[in-house]
């Protein structure tokens, strides 16, 4: 297995903030996750975009509950940019430093997700449109 890059285990610790602390997700299926991404985080600098994007990018469409998702009057990608802007809220890169206020973040998620109508997924509305997106 491949060595993590220092910008690596930034974020993978903000996807395990945001997919365990805020969606319940357990550890198995948190590291599903970060194996779908694995050769990317592991890639060498110059062979990779990767890092162009923020961590939060690659996991905001897991926090559109999939009732949103599936509603034709809606617009999937500025849903997840409302949902990225809360979690900046600032600078870009501030939610890979340490000390982020998270509980704030979530509450700024979920006041972006409830001018939709919608919350954070739950058991009775997961979320989904990540893997439909994999499907495709």
């Amino acid at each position: 297995m491949s060595a993590i890059p220092p910008e690596g285990l930034k974020y993978i610790c903000v996807w395990r903030q945001v997919l365990g602390g805020w969606l319940g997700w357990d550890d198995g299926r948190i590291q599903k996750e970060i194996d779908c991404w694995w050769d990317y985080i592991t890639a060498p600098d110059d062979q990779s975009d990767f890092y162009h994007d923020f961590p939060i990018q690659y996991v905001s469409g897991w926090l559109i509950p999939r009732s949103l998702w599936q509603r034709p009057d809606i617009h999937r990608i500025e849903v997840a940019k409302a949902i990225e802007q809360a979690v900046y809220n600032g600078p870009c890169e501030a939610h890979c430093w340490p000390g982020y206020d998270w509980d704030a973040a979530r509450k700024r998620v979920e006041a972006a997700l409830s001018k939709y109508g919608a919350s954070l997924p739950t058991s009775d509305d997961p979320s989904g449109c990540m893997d439909e997106l994999r499907e495709a």
